[in-house]
């Protein structure tokens, strides 16, 4: 006796994989998780997590009440002069610190070296004026035959009149400005105004 088996229309197996529970391996579920679909990744979540993690530990690092506010540091201006009640000069070096401006000895003649002589808090500071001439407004000086570049400075209590050097007047007026909030005014030379006059007569 033969026996016969008959075949249904034909399927393929692989198109049509066949209906109900199929096992599906460790490796394979990995796989199946991790292939992009349409050509796009699955993000990984754990990357992602981790740079916010950083960004949130920095926050608490930089808070600003954590933080202590350190004092900014001085700066030294040195090859200036302070004109003394006696008309004569003392070197000293200008230092603008965070709340005034101290003028420290530079040599013997205003007290010892290093000692601050004087201290103009920026507070304090009403006026001050520059000018391009022999002697500073207001003051005769009979050894000076050249201009020099002087600051008046009038605060509450101190006042100085400094003799500025020619590389660093332009950054001790600024720094004067930014930390005193004030204007410093500019006198013109009287001698320069009468050297003009003709000129602009003229014209």
């Amino acid at each position: 006796m033969i026996a016969t088996l008959q075949f249904g229309p034909f399927h393929n197996a692989q198109a049509h994989p066949p209906e109900g529970p199929t096992l599906t391996t460790g490796a394979q579920l990995t796989q199946t998780l991790t292939k992009p679909a349409f050509g796009t990744a699955f993000p990984d979540l754990t990357d992602e997590a981790q740079p916010a993690t950083q960004t949130l530990g920095a926050l608490a690092t930089t808070n600003p009440k954590q933080a202590p506010r350190s004092p900014s540091p001085a700066e030294d201006f040195p090859k200036t002069a302070i004109v003394l009640p006696d008309g004569k000069e003392a070197d000293v070096i200008v230092r603008v610190a965070e709340r005034e401006l101290q003028l420290v000895c530079d040599d013997g003649k205003c007290g010892q070296k290093g000692q601050v002589l004087k201290s103009l808090p920026y507070a304090g500071i009403k006026s001050a004026e520059y000018s391009f001439s022999i002697a500073p407004r207001h003051k005769t000086l009979f050894f000076l035959k050249e201009k020099k570049h002087w600051l008046a400075i009038a605060g509450k209590g101190e006042s100085a009149v400094l003799r500025l050097d020619k590389k660093n007047y332009k950054a001790i007026i600024a720094a004067l400005e930014s930390n005193a909030r004030i204007m410093v005014e500019t006198v013109v030379d009287e001698s320069d105004v009468s050297k003009a006059v003709p000129v602009l007569s003229a014209m």
